[in-house]
């Protein structure tokens, strides 16, 4: 064999076992990830965006710990505890360990804001877990950014949606206390958006799909001409979504939401 050839081949094997010898001894280092404190304070109007919202920023390689109040544990303890990647699930059991916990979370988040939870908190009540871990947040200065769907009185998803016969004082009360919320220091959003305001994306349009008589019909070509940066569709109640359709909104990373 000629000798150049064979000190190229020698070299070659020299230098590759340097660089394995080198990786074992300095192993790549784990990105640490952000913790996150995930606050739920209902569990009926936009459970399913809300469970979305926190499978989306796992998903992100944020570190969620789950955080629920008593009426959560009754109507969605069960769909918390499934999520993949959530770190622990707490109820009223852990009070001690929430200090700490604070402290060390970069971003608490409000999946799901109650209208009961807002009033409470705009009053500077916290008498149970989960607003304690909100109260505490503000008080400390963390981000804490809630959806507002649930305790928006003309929101589409409340589940005491103002009428036309709601006194316009009643509307004004729970709106005050929104405003209260946000004077605090609590930034509130539209559910489909919490988890890109929490990543600081930019931010993702909302097609609303007017209410018409009878029921909605959403096909595939319906989807499929939305503008790129739709991501979120609300369509009226009661609505037709064909398979197709659903496929298709999942392809484009599009959310259908169907207003109650």
């Amino acid at each position: 064999m000629d000798i150049d050839r064979l000190t190229q081949i020698i070299e070659a094997e020299v230098r590759k076992a340097l660089s394995e010898m080198e990786q074992s001894s300095n192993p790549p280092q784990q990105v640490e990830r952000k913790k996150l404190l995930a606050v739920f304070t209902s569990g009926c109007a936009c459970q399913k965006t809300a469970l979305n919202q926190i499978e989306q920023l796992i998903g992100a390689d944020y570190d969620v710990t789950a955080v629920l109040s008593p009426i959560a544990v009754e109507l969605m303890a069960k769909q918390v505890e499934n999520i993949k990647g959530i770190s622990a699930v707490l109820t009223e059991g852990f009070a001690a360990e929430i200090s700490n916990m604070i402290e060390e979370t970069e971003t608490i988040v409000v999946p799901l804001l109650s209208r009961t939870a807002a009033a409470k908190l705009a009053l500077g009540i916290a008498d149970e877990l989960a607003l304690m871990v909100v109260m505490q947040g503000l008080i400390g200065g963390k981000s804490v950014i809630a959806a507002k769907d649930a305790a928006d009185p003309q929101g589409a998803n409340c589940p005491f949606l103002a009428t036309e016969n709601t006194p316009t004082a009643l509307i004004q009360l729970a709106k005050n206390y929104l405003k209260t919320l946000e004077s605090f220091g609590m930034k509130l959003v539209d559910a489909p958006q919490l988890a890109d305001v929490v990543m600081n994306k930019p931010k993702r349009y909302i097609h609303q799909i007017a209410d018409k008589s009878g029921k909605t019909l959403i096909t595939q070509s319906v989807i499929a001409n939305l503008s790129e940066d739709i991501k979120t569709v609300a369509i009226p109640n009661p609505a037709i979504i064909t398979p197709l359709a659903y496929d298709c909104a999942k392809e484009r990373g599009i959310e259908i939401v169907v207003k109650k």
